[in-house]
C-alpha cells in the first residue's frame, strides 16, 4: 500500500508542479509587453472517448487559435491563448461561443515574453482550469501523505 500511494504522491506532485507553473507563468505575462496581432484561424475540434465500460462515446470540443505578430524584430505565430489547458467544452455550442472571439482577419493584442518573444499568449492572467486542477491534486497529495504517514507509523 505505501508504494502505491507513493507512486500516487510523486505523479500528483508532479502534476501539481506543472499547473503551478502554468498559474505563475499567467501572472508573469500580465507584465509582458503587448504587440498587435491578427487572427490567422480559430477551429474548433471534437474528439471522441469511447473508454467507458458501456461503450457510451463522448464528446470533448476543443479550440485551436493561429494569430501572427511582431515583436523582437521579427515576424510571429502564436498558438496559446491562455496558460494551463487548452480550451475544451462539452458542447459544440459552447466551444463555437468561445471560438466566435477570434474570427479569422480579427485584431487581437498579443502579450510576448521580452526575454523570448516566440513566446506568447492572448489572455494574461487567465489560466483555464487550472486553480480547478490544483485543488484536485492538493487533495490528492495530502490523502496519500496521510495513507504513506500511517504506514510508517505501524
Amino acid at each position: 500500500m505505501t508504494s502505491i500511494a507513493l507512486i500516487v504522491l510523486a505523479f500528483a506532485g508532479g502534476f501539481f508542479f506543472l499547473h503551478y507553473r502554468g498559474v505563475r507563468k499567467a501572472a508573469e505575462a500580465s507584465a509582458w509587453p503587448r504587440a498587435a496581432g491578427v487572427i490567422e484561424r480559430c477551429d474548433v475540434t471534437e474528439h471522441s472517448d469511447s473508454s467507458s465500460n458501456d461503450g457510451a462515446v463522448s464528446y470533448s470540443y476543443h479550440v485551436a487559435v493561429t494569430y501572427a505578430y511582431q515583436a523582437g524584430g521579427q515576424a510571429r505565430t502564436g498558438k496559446r491563448i491562455h496558460f494551463g489547458p487548452a480550451p475544451s467544452f462539452g458542447s459544440r455550442y459552447k466551444a463555437e461561443a468561445y471560438a466566435a472571439r477570434y474570427p479569422a482577419g480579427a485584431a487581437v493584442q498579443v502579450a510576448y515574453d521580452p526575454a523570448d518573444p516566440a513566446q506568447s499568449v492572448l489572455e494574461t492572467g487567465r489560466v483555464g482550469r487550472t486553480f480547478l486542477w490544483l485543488g484536485i491534486l492538493l487533495f490528492a497529495i495530502a490523502i496519500g501523505v496521510s495513507v504513506v504517514g500511517s504506514q510508517l507509523s505501524r
